[in-house]
């Protein structure tokens, strides 16, 4: 009978877990996705005015998202404020370097220099989405079904223990 009802509510977690998760992903982290997709288009173009555009599209996508998803222990790194200035100065520094010739010597350095700082802010972007999945503020409809996993999970370890007894 115990068994019946463990099974049940493992198929009722996993159903509304999953449900959550993809509601989640589409609503809160995809648009952070899109962003993060925008800044690996700019680091495989070779062109610095199609780079800022890439770099715009990708403030456009970030704009809703500020503060530092990091919890508990947050760091510059994944702050999206932070995030959003170091693209913007990329902007700045595509900008000032369309001047040059595309096939001169400088022009080639600006685009190496600028695509190592943006693979930079492409792995700050990808802590700091990950970081929107274990915060609670972002997401708390994940913590409240943590708690019925984790009572399952004991209650499971619990049989076990009693059956190899």
């Amino acid at each position: 009978m115990l068994g019946k009802a463990l099974a049940i509510a493992f198929v009722i977690l996993l159903a509304v877990s999953g449900v959550q998760g993809f509601l989640f992903y589409s609503t809160v982290i995809y648009p952070a996705d899109i962003g993060k997709e925008w800044v690996s288009r700019a680091i495989a173009t070779n062109d610095l005015l199609d780079m800022s555009k890439y770099l715009i599209n990708a403030l456009q996508a970030l704009e809703p998202y500020h503060g530092n998803p990091g919890w508990p222990f947050p760091t510059p790194d994944s702050s999206y404020d932070q995030i959003k200035i170091n693209i913007q100065e990329v902007v700045k520094n595509c900008q000032i370097w369309t001047n040059q010739t595309g096939t001169s010597f400088a022009y080639q350095q600006a685009v190496h220099n600028l695509v190592d700082t943006l693979t930079q802010i492409h792995v700050h972007l990808m802590i700091a989405n990950m970081d929107l999945w274990m915060n609670p503020t972002f997401n708390p409809i994940g913590w409240i079904i943590d708690g019925p996993w984790i009572v399952l999970i004991v209650i499971c370890l619990i049989l076990l223990i009693r059956e190899l007894a």
